[in-house]
């Protein structure tokens, strides 16, 4: 790519990032498919841009240089490069939701879309800014908030459901000084430090049963649902949840939106344990309830 300098690519090997277009530094898409170099100019005519982050729906987000200083922008197909709102003042990354994380003018991390705008997402006790790095498609980012000017201080993790969490805090060996480096869709996510180490944490799930009628009488029909979820939210759907009595397996479930269901019929009076697991994947260790006592009455 000559004297360009990559910054991002999506899942369609589309790379962008700053590369010298007749003696200007300007924000650049690249693709295997199409290895031509293009330039994708500047807002207001200025003399420098970059691209810092690509979707996987070639969209762009990056900065462009104005009187004022850097400015973030949004670069799409159709619409080429738009300014995004004027209280975004950093734009770091882009989810194929099109929402844009980073920070804030008012030094705090946020996030930026088309039709919401700008919302800010605080900053952790005891810190007085943030920024947003990293953003996945479940709208979950990772940042780091710290005192005044004292970078790194504590990497973060907010949600829309549960908003800004110090993942030190969560941590079984406790991270202090790191920098966060990304987030993907099952939630783990990347932290690195200036002297080079790094390190790849993944959510520990947690699971929980619930029974639609407990005590019931024999022959009535009742449903246990297990949720399975994490801080950076539930497995991906379709995953299997095993169900037993006891030791004795009932059967298996797929995950929807983080919750399986299974309907418990021809159980014997008596008190029975119900157990609901969740096996683990690749990326996430199996997790189990805690047994459900279901009480079954003549």
């Amino acid at each position: 790519m000559g004297d360009a300098v990559p910054a991002s690519v999506n899942n369609s090997d589309e790379v962008t990032g700053g590369a010298y277009f007749l003696g200007n530094f300007h924000a650049f898409l690249w693709s295997v498919q199409d290895p031509t170099l293009h330039d994708l100019g500047t807002l207001f005519n200025s003399s420098e841009s970059e691209g810092l982050a690509i979707n996987d729906s070639s969209q762009i987000a990056g900065w462009s240089l104005a009187n004022q200083g850097p400015i973030p922008f949004l670069w799409t197909a159709d619409s080429g490069m738009t300014q995004t709102a004027s209280t975004l003042l950093s734009a770091f990354a882009i989810n194929g939701q099109n929402t844009i994380a980073g920070e804030s003018t008012g030094a705090q991390a946020a996030i930026w879309t088309l039709d919401g705008g700008v919302q800010e997402l605080g900053v952790l006790p005891g810190t007085a800014q943030s920024y947003g790095w990293a953003i996945n498609n479940h709208g979950v980012v990772v940042g780091n908030s710290f005192p005044a000017n004292k970078r790194p201080g504590f990497v973060f993790l907010w949600s829309p459901t549960q908003g800004m969490l110090n993942l030190n805090s969560l941590c079984k060996n406790k991270q202090p000084n790191w920098f966060s480096a990304g987030i993907n869709d099952a939630g783990q996510i990347a932290i690195n430090r200036i002297n080079g180490d790094s390190l790849i944490l993944t959510p520990i799930m947690k699971v929980t049963a619930a029974s639609s009628l407990n005590p019931s009488h024999h022959g009535q029909l009742v449903t246990v649902t297990a949720t399975v979820t994490s801080i950076a939210g539930p497995p991906p759907d379709g995953e299997l949840v095993t169900f037993a009595d006891s030791s004795a397996v009932l059967g298996m479930e797929p995950l929807v939106n983080g919750q399986a269901t299974f309907a418990l019929t021809g159980l014997s009076v008596g008190t029975h344990l119900i157990q609901a697991t969740y096996p683990g994947d690749t990326n996430y260790a199996s997790s189990a309830a805690k047994a459900l006592k279901q009480v079954v009455k003549p």
